[in-house]
């Protein structure tokens, strides 16, 4: 058991258990792209909850982890950290049922400034001005 979870990796996914939410999964692009984000080692962990479909702005789905979010669309799947002031602002806003809809990129940061993506336009954090956008 690592960091109160466990996990094991299959051809098509990963099952992830922790004592406060049972055991989830997670397959498919999804899997593939959360491989590559770092997977259960990198900074979201193991799934926590059910992918949860959605109509908001053209479709899509969500899935809460540890660490963070994944927001998938389009057959793209992107992530947001769960203590970001970016994501923060993204869900105050109403998340993808919201103006900016879907991401359309992870949250990028250098030199000070962090970016995130989305359909409908861009959030932006410094230190000198907060979250924008």
């Amino acid at each position: 058991m690592r960091r109160g979870r466990c996990s094991t990796s299959y051809s098509g996914g990963l099952l992830g258990w922790t004592a406060a939410s049972g055991v989830h999964s997670i397959t498919g692009e999804r899997f593939r792209s959360y491989s590559a984000y770092g997977g259960e080692d990198g900074a979201l962990g193991v799934p926590v909850g059910a992918t949860i479909p959605s109509s908001a702005s053209g479709g899509g789905s969500t899935q809460r982890f540890q660490g963070g979010y994944a927001y998938s669309s389009a057959g793209s799947t992107y992530f947001a950290n769960g203590d970001s002031l970016i994501h923060a602002r993204y869900q105050q806003l109403g998340g993808p049922g919201s103006r900016l809809g879907w991401p359309t990129s992870n949250e990028v940061c250098a030199n000070g400034t962090c970016t995130s993506r989305y359909q409908g336009g861009t959030l932006t954090w410094t230190a000198a001005g907060g979250v924008r956008g």
